[in-house]
């Protein structure tokens, strides 16, 4: 284990390249949540000095490697924070023994998609609403960016999936965004089941997602997990 922090941020961007390059899968899952348990180890689980260090070695990953691997870094970490320390909460165990599971629950397979990811909340006065999240609420701001030409940033105000703010008009002013295990196979599932796709893939920080909305017009995102 680290003994500075320096020393420590210095261990989290070398696991965090390895993360990335390896991209999706067993090997990138198991680098995050090394990477989330020595965190959790070294500052004693105080979320706001984990959130601080991951912020951190997020501008060096910019600085080294670019803006959308900063961007991969910063919503990866941030799921991985989420699940172990929901798993921790159920089994009562430490964020260090706590290591990602392969196989779903049982039933699950079943289900359409594999989970809910984050939710898009429209904003038609961005400035204000953010101020309204994170000095009234008091939410904690984990990333930012430009999606589509509008400002997005995703805020966290609960356990669960990322409450995520933009510019964009949805209709409703609501869009929850599923993962789905492979992207093709479910589109062309739902394809064969009558499901239309809005327009072409747009572009979410973790990749492409496609749209589609119910009957009632309601948005609806599935992104690649």
């Amino acid at each position: 284990m680290s003994t500075t922090p320096d020393k420590l941020k210095a261990e989290i961007v070398k696991a965090a390249r390895e993360a990335l390059v390896a991209a999706q899968g067993a090997e990138s899952e198991a680098l995050y949540t090394t990477i989330i348990a020595e965190l959790d180890k070294f500052y004693g689980g105080n979320q706001k000095e984990m959130a601080a260090a991951l912020q951190s070695a997020a501008r060096v990953i910019e600085a080294e490697v670019g803006c959308d691997e900063a961007m991969e870094f910063k919503q990866r970490t941030c799921e991985t924070m989420l699940r172990v320390s929901m798993q921790a909460r159920h089994r009562g165990g430490d964020l260090a023994r706590i290591r990602p599971t392969a196989t779903p629950p049982e039933g699950l397979s079943t289900l359409p998609f594999k989970e809910l990811a984050y939710i898009y909340v429209s904003s038609n006065d961005f400035e204000r609403d953010l101020a309204y999240y994170k000095k009234i609420l008091k939410a904690a701001s984990l990333w930012a960016c430009n999606e589509d030409e509008c400002r997005t940033t995703g805020l966290r105000l609960a356990d669960g999936p990322l409450f995520v703010l933009t510019e964009r008009k949805i209709a409703g002013g609501f869009e929850p965004v599923f993962y789905v295990d492979n992207l093709q196979s479910t589109v062309a599932g739902l394809k064969k089941r009558g499901w239309t796709c809005l327009e072409v893939p747009s572009i979410k920080p973790r990749g492409s997602a496609f749209r589609f909305a119910d009957p009632s017009g309601n948005m609806f995102s599935i992104l690649q997990k």
